[in-house]
């Protein structure tokens, strides 16, 4: 029985069960890459133990979004060319597709999984000029908005007048979303962060991405603010706003020292970022 946190108590009780499953091979996963010590062989044998889902894997991991020289011909393969946390961030973002793909029809969750989608894909290019592990960050950011997609499935139609509110009249859509729900986007990613058993940071990344120009972008939860905000820029957010692209923004949030490595590459972003977002969709959610 899954119980809910005080703190998500509501005016009406969360339809835990209606969520898709997080799958087990994906959890067991992560349980195993975060030890000290993991063993390759081990790990394989996980992921090969559920042959749809590791199909789907080596599928991504072969996938144009991702523009590998050579071609994955097995998980113990791709283990040895991409790494273990390269290899984790594969794994999660097919879980995270098929968490997604039962209730894709809903046009407010597909925006919020381009949302996460983008924001992961931004955040891995930023890394390495922030001296931040790429397949790290690219977890993050598919993971830092989980809540929209778990508020946007449990609550549609209320999730929906709190994104017209911010829309229209310019209302605070968590404070709306608490007020028609008794909880918001940033508690429900933390209680689904602790309900599948990832990693505790990244519920930390959930509940600060909203924090501000204050964070520094050579820290993980600095780097998803400002990828959310690119990612906005972009024309991916999860409410329409009248942003535009402000690469001198992007610019002034990075120390000086950094600037000049990344200054000649931002012009790649507008066009790079929405071309892997949609390789994905034709590719996975067709």
């Amino acid at each position: 029985m899954t119980v809910v946190p005080a703190h998500m108590t509501t005016k009406r009780k969360p339809s835990v069960n209606t969520l898709p499953a997080f799958p087990a091979v994906a959890r067991k996963l992560m349980v195993a890459v975060s030890r000290e010590v993991s063993n390759m062989q081990e790990v394989s044998r996980l992921i090969k133990s559920d042959a749809v889902f590791s199909a789907e894997v080596l599928r991504l991991a072969n996938s144009a979004v991702f523009g590998l020289r050579y071609e994955v011909v097995s998980i113990l393969h791709a283990l040895s060319v991409l790494g273990m946390d390269r290899l984790q961030a594969l794994v999660l973002t097919v879980a995270m597709r098929d968490f997604f793909s039962t209730v894709r029809h809903e046009p407010l969750l597909k925006r919020c999984w381009r949302h996460n989608l983008s924001c992961a894909m931004v955040a891995e290019w930023a890394a390495e000029f922030c001296w931040i592990d790429k397949s790290v960050s690219y977890t993050g950011g598919l993971l830092h908005s989980l809540g929209h997609l778990g508020m946007a499935a449990l609550y549609p139609d209320e999730y929906l007048d709190a994104a017209a509110g911010e829309m229209e009249h310019g209302e605070n859509f968590a404070a709306r979303q608490r007020e028609l729900t008794g909880t918001d986007h940033l508690q429900m990613a933390s209680w689904l962060v602790q309900e599948w058993g990832l990693p505790g940071v990244f519920s930390e990344l959930c509940s600060c991405h909203h924090s501000g120009d204050h964070l520094d972008p050579s820290e993980l939860p600095g780097l998803m603010a400002l990828a959310c905000e690119v990612s906005d820029q972009l024309g991916f957010s999860i409410v329409d706003r009248d942003v535009a692209w402000e690469p001198e923004t992007f610019l002034a949030r990075l120390p000086e020292s950094r600037r000049w490595s990344i200054s000649g590459r931002l012009s790649e972003l507008p066009e790079l970022i929405p071309f892997r977002v949609n390789v994905f969709e034709q590719e996975f959610l067709a």
